[in-house]
């Protein structure tokens, strides 16, 4: 009987189909994963600081397989994850429903990524990846990230159909809220850029299967992973940022946001660049180049956030402003965005739309593998990923420290502690800056044909340590947030706690955590503030100015 009991308990678990538990486990094991990528980075920047000589590994392909684990890790294996598992979270919640869509799909979905995870660790391990020379493993490589890359696509289409189709009832787009907006647009664009990436993984193994691309050569797949270090493509991250910060902005500025059609142009237009720009990034054959549509695509970007970085500026400035975790780390996060949007921008713009950064990295990892003790060092663990990367891996963990301070008593059932959560948000807004600096500091000061192992010392150079520091920075941001979360969620929540402040959008009208249908009765909705309706919660047969475009709630027993 015990031995049922807990087979069944671990069938239940492999097949959980709520969508808030497959929420949290995405939440849960991304941050754990955050914190180990930014380990692995920090063991990659401690060789950058003496390029004279390597002392963790033992060549340079090892040292290219790690920092390339590193970085792959830290979009496909945390960062991505994680902000696909607040909208798995928070999106039903926000539309009134009782569950996602297709959600036997997103719980499958979750196992498919992390089982590509751990093959993707065990192809670096057996001498996979770029700079491997195990065939079978460079192949297993390539599937292992494509399985990673269908996880998302999988649960990114789950949340923008149920957006798109199943929503409560009265509750149109025009009066979704601006997280709801910015979620579609994330999902949409995740999903067109993710699929880009697997059609060139899966060119990417059949060269290698069939012997088009010599093994001496693997390096030059490093080029698959590069449109997410640079916009337009890596926009993808900074989408649901914005939503996040302006739903989190308007709460604790006590300034909700009665209409929403404001905020839906920038949501579709970073849409359509981020997925246009983006997937003309992805290439083969030739080396990836920036062009001048790649170039207005950017600006494009920027003019966006500008605009809702006004909007939040407004409401700032005439609201009541509390100074918290969740409002520091969602004002850092946009500006962190904005930054790196500015500083490609320029960049682009000065050296007539061709980026320094973008040539240098790839002139050195096609480099002959024999060539000056196996290649170049600094240029691949630290000005490869350029300044954008880094400013957007900021911006990406900001905006989780803000979602889950902010939303932690639907989450967990109970609030993140304050000080640890504000200690994370100032390391990581310090230790990505930090980052930045130094990438822009080595770029501007390094000669590329210096820059081979053993050929050239750059221990007495300014900014040699500055990547160890603002990446080892950074690290220890996620592990705070690692350690505040699993005490929170470790922890057994009885009853229904009360929050210390609250919203007008509807999952705020749930339970603390939501219960497992969220809602007890149907939800019908008036305007894009429900909460502030005088008739919310009231039953009612007929809707004013309900649009016949409006889709009854899944699970909500609507006719």
């Amino acid at each position: 009987m015990t031995a049922t009991k807990n087979s069944r308990a671990v069938g239940s678990s492999l097949l959980m189909i709520n969508h808030k538990e497959v929420g949290r486990m995405y939440i849960g094991t991304s941050i754990l994963f955050l914190f180990v990528a930014l380990l692995t980075a920090s063991f990659a920047a401690y060789e950058v600081a003496d390029l004279a000589n390597l002392e963790i590994f033992s060549n340079v392909g090892q040292f290219r397989q790690f920092w390339s684990l590193s970085r792959e890790v830290l979009v496909l294996g945390a960062l991505l994850p994680a902000l696909v598992g607040l909208a798995i979270f928070l999106v039903p919640l926000q539309l009134g429903v009782s569950k996602l869509g297709f959600e036997k799909g997103v719980a499958s979905s979750y196992w498919i990524w992390l089982l590509g995870f751990l093959m993707a660790v065990a192809a670096y391990v057996m001498d996979g990846g770029p700079g491997g020379a195990a065939q079978e493993f460079v192949e297993l490589w390539a599937l292992s990230l494509a399985m990673m890359a269908v996880g998302l696509i999988w649960a990114l289409s789950s949340v923008a159909a149920t957006i798109l189709v199943a929503r409560a009832q009265g509750l149109s787009m025009a009066r979704a809220s601006a997280a709801t907006w910015f979620h579609l647009a994330f999902a949409l664009a995740g999903v067109m850029v993710l699929a880009a990436y697997c059609a060139e993984l899966a060119v990417s193994f059949v060269r290698v299967r069939s012997g088009f691309l010599d093994l001496n050569n693997s390096a030059s797949l490093l080029s698959n992973f590069a449109p997410f270090t640079r916009f337009p493509s890596l926009m993808i991250l900074g989408i649901p940022v914005m939503g996040i910060a302006t739903e989190v902005i308007s709460v604790h500025s006590d300034r909700p946001i009665k209409d929403t059609r404001a905020l839906s142009l920038p949501a579709l237009l970073v849409t359509l660049l981020s997925v246009v720009g983006g997937v003309s990034y992805f290439t083969t054959i030739m080396v990836p180049k920036v062009s001048v549509f790649n170039t207005l695509a950017t600006l494009g970007l920027l003019v966006s956030v500008l605009g809702v970085l006004g909007y939040n500026k407004l409401q700032l400035f005439k609201g009541k402003f509390s100074m918290n975790p969740a409002v520091v780390a969602s004002v850092g996060s946009l500006g962190l965005v904005l930054t790196a949007l500015a500083v490609t921008t320029v960049d682009l713009v000065a050296y007539g739309f061709a980026d320094t950064i973008e040539l240098k990295t790839l002139t050195m990892a096609t480099l002959d593998p024999d060539l000056a003790s196996g290649g170049t060092l600094a240029a691949e663990g630290l000005v490869a990923l350029g300044p954008a990367f880094s400013l957007m891996v900021g911006a990406s963990l900001l905006s989780a420290i803000g979602a889950f301070h902010h939303w932690a008593i639907k989450i967990w059932g109970r609030h993140l502690p304050t000080p640890p959560m504000m200690a994370a948000a100032l390391l990581a807004l310090v230790g990505s800056m930090i980052w930045t600096v130094a990438q822009i500091w080595a770029v501007q000061d390094i000669d590329v044909v210096q820059l081979s192992v053993g050929a050239y010392s750059n221990t007495g150079e300014p900014w040699a340590l500055l990547p160890l520091i603002g990446v080892g920075v950074t690290a220890a941001s996620a592990l705070l947030v690692v350690i505040s979360v699993a005490s929170l969620a470790s922890s057994k929540v009885s009853g229904s706690s009360q929050p210390k402040w609250e919203g007008s959008t509807l999952e705020w009208a749930t339970a603390n955590p939501p219960k497992r249908d969220n809602f007890s009765e149907p939800v019908v909705v008036r305007s894009a503030a429900p909460l502030l309706d005088e008739d919310f919660g009231k039953p009612s047969v007929e809707i004013e100015e309900l649009e016949t475009t409006d889709v009854p709630a899944i699970g909500s027993g609507a006719n």
